[in-house]
């Protein structure tokens, strides 16, 4: 599984080609087929990250939503 950070470097290095060859003014049909994918891509990488399991958050205890990241104690609403 690839993991959220890569798959945002992915992302990035695929929107910064499709700037350059804009830039560079090459011919219509790669501009067209990258803007044709793009949305597929940016949905691939929102999956990715959801789905990536490589940071290890601490157990919810019991309740049926939380912060993942923060303990009970240290929010300071409760």
């Amino acid at each position: 599984m690839i993991t959220a950070k890569n798959a945002a470097i992915m992302v990035t290095l695929f929107v910064v080609i499709y700037i350059i060859l804009l830039y560079v003014n090459i011919p219509y049909n790669p501009v067209a087929y990258m803007i044709a994918v793009f949305p597929f891509v940016l949905v691939w990488m929102v999956i990715c990250i959801l789905k990536d399991t490589s940071a290890k958050y601490p157990d919810l205890g019991g309740h049926e939503w939380g912060y993942r990241d923060k303990n009970r104690d240290e929010l300071g609403l409760f």
